[in-house]
């Protein structure tokens, strides 16, 4: 599956395709950023301007923006997940299961342990503002950990998280039977909003709805991409055939979405018809 992450810029999208070259798409068009890439994860550099975190074939971890260029973390990285709210940091999982957070730019940056035996982690922000992450474990148990609290249970039995860095402690969970709830807070006792079910991919996102922002959640059901909207409890129905999204936690009601035919397409709004922009063809999966 391609890696598709929405990135700080409108319109912005790090797209990587198949043959593992990363290119980045904004209002100017699409331009390449560099090759050999398995996954990438959006962040910020500390003029606020996009970032990408870039996981290379040989397991090593680099940020590029334009002000930095393309300066290398680290190796033995199996996934990353970048913070969009405080510049240059990630949370790194390691091919041993460890985990940490990776503060400032490049190998002389800090790293601060956070735990071991990670099966994937998710980026969101705790009740104080600060940069938090969830830890999916390999008995797939859901916790947050955060500098300040450090660590909160959550759930059991997840088979996939993505965090929101729109509101605090607050991460959406795919659970094994295919149900998507929601989790806000630190209690594991209360806080879960059932969504859908049969949901195969979920994507945190940003709304506003009465005048208020609020997080939101692009997910696939059965090959359509819904939104939900937490005030209303609302599933805005977006389009069909997809087969990867990918949310902007930045702009208002943004998702990229790939489809089966291959193409890449940017949708903006609440199940607006119109509202589609052609990205790219060729994303294959």
């Amino acid at each position: 599956m391609p890696s598709v992450a929405a990135n700080l810029a409108t319109d912005g999208v790090w797209i990587r395709f198949n043959d593992g070259l990363l290119w980045e798409h904004t209002s100017a068009g699409l331009r390449y950023i560099d090759t050999n890439v398995v996954s990438v994860s959006s962040g910020l550099d500390s003029q606020g301007a996009p970032a990408a975190f870039i996981l290379h074939r040989d397991n090593s971890l680099w940020e590029f923006s334009d002000n930095i260029g393309l300066v290398k973390i680290d190796t033995n990285v199996a996934a990353m997940s970048g913070s969009q709210n405080y510049a240059n940091t990630v949370f790194i999982q390691y091919l041993n299961g460890m985990v940490y957070e990776h503060q400032g730019v490049g190998a002389s940056g800090s790293f601060h342990f956070v735990d071991i035996n990670a099966q994937s982690i998710s980026t969101g922000i705790d009740n104080m503002g600060e940069a938090a992450v969830f830890i999916r474990y390999l008995n797939n148990q859901v916790w947050e950990w955060s500098p300040i609290r450090h660590f909160s249970f959550v759930d059991i039995n997840a088979q996939s998280i993505t965090a929101s860095q729109v509101r605090p402690d607050t991460v959406f969970i795919i659970y094994q039977n295919a149900m998507l709830y929601e989790h806000a807070g630190t209690s594991s006792h209360a806080g879960f909003t059932f969504i859908a079910t049969n949901v195969s991919q979920v994507s945190a996102a940003k709304s506003v709805e009465s005048g208020v922002l609020e997080e939101a959640a692009f997910f696939i059901q059965n090959s359509t991409v819904y939104e939900w909207l937490p005030q209303s409890d609302t599933l805005l129905p977006i389009d069909n055939n997809a087969v990867a999204v990918s949310a902007s936690q930045n702009s208002l009601d943004t998702v990229f979405i790939v489809y089966m035919d291959t193409s890449l397409f940017e949708h903006v709004g609440h199940s607006v018809p119109s509202a589609f922009a052609l990205i790219s063809t060729n994303v294959t999966p």
